[in-house]
């Protein structure tokens, strides 16, 4: 079992590119089953203070592993374009 809290302690990281995405910062849960639904990250710019952070929505499906530093995604919609 792993917790929340231990879900937002990971970078996200594709695989497809290397770029770490940024990391969990809520989750999105079927009340009905307990099952996530989708993950919102946050990508925790650098200068975040002046800029924002910005956030997208993962489905919890695109996740492929979690491991004990980093949660893995492998698709190429997440390929960074900067």
């Amino acid at each position: 079992m792993i917790k929340i809290s231990e879900l937002q302690d990971k970078d996200i990281l594709n695989l497809q590119d290397g770029a770490i995405l940024g990391r969990i910062v809520d989750i999105d849960i079927n009340p009905k089953s307990g099952s996530i639904l989708s993950v919102l990250v946050s990508t925790e710019k650098f200068f975040s203070f002046f800029s924002g952070n910005e956030t997208f929505e993962m489905s919890w499906q695109d996740i492929k592993k979690i491991g004990t530093d980093f949660i893995f995604v492998d698709d190429s919609k997440f390929i960074s374009k900067t």
